[in-house]
């Protein structure tokens, strides 16, 4: 009997006809209330990645998967409620998915929640609670969240005006990869926005925007 984690990666790798067991396997675990069976058959559904492709099918496992505490489930489907994945389009449920995927600690639902509060898609608008989850999406692991909520201090918007913590959150967000995060503290650098201006640290900051795909940095001043 395979371990959650060999059925888990098992699932995604396998292509039919070798998956057909597996799948079955999967689905009877699932059936006996083992979350992460759940998880995994429900991704190989949403991907098409050992399974023929449905949506709604996907969405079915990811919502059993939810109700049995699986953060990245519950993401996955309040992406699939977001966008209309198997199930009727609906905002509301979307965030209020993400929100519970990240009560259970999954930094993307963290994310996806501030963005639902920020914007006031599917919820009232609420800029504070909005930074709270990007923060805690920030803590999670989440570069983009980590981002935003440097946009929060930067600017004021739902979290105490904070330059220096706002350029110490872009630079979490750049170590983690996500190339806008570079740039922003690179602007904050160029400047002497929150930190002392060093055109060094900004010129580097802009490199690494560019070389991790952000196209705005390539050939461009930090400053402008």
């Amino acid at each position: 009997m395979p371990t959650r984690r060999t059925l888990a990666l098992a699932l995604l790798a396998l292509a039919p006809p070798a998956f057909a067991g597996i799948l079955e396997e999967a689905t009877g675990s699932c059936s006996n209330g083992d979350a992460t069976a759940c998880a995994a058959v429900g991704d190989a559904y949403l991907t098409g990645q050992g399974a023929p492709k449905d949506a709604v099918k996907a969405a079915s496992f990811h919502g059993k998967a939810c109700d049995a505490g699986h953060a990245r489930s519950c993401h996955n489907l309040g992406f699939s409620y977001e966008n209309g994945l198997g199930v009727p389009k609906d905002a509301a449920a979307a965030a209020r998915l993400y929100r519970k995927a990240c009560d259970g600690g999954h930094g993307k639902g963290c994310l996806n929640a501030g963005n639902a509060w920020f914007r006031g898609s599917g919820v009232a608008k609420d800029t504070t609670l909005a930074a709270q989850l990007y923060r805690r999406g920030c803590d999670a692991g989440n570069a983009q969240a980590c981002f935003n909520a440097g946009y929060g201090h930067r600017d004021g918007d739902g979290a105490p005006k904070d330059p220096a913590k706002a350029v110490k959150l872009f630079e979490r967000s750049c170590d983690g990869g996500f190339a806008r995060g570079c740039f922003a503290a690179g602007l904050a650098y160029a400047k002497g926005s929150g930190v002392p201006k060093d055109p060094g640290r900004a010129a580097q900051l802009q490199k690494k925007a560019c070389d991790d795909g952000f196209k705005d940095a390539c050939g461009k001043r930090a400053a402008r």
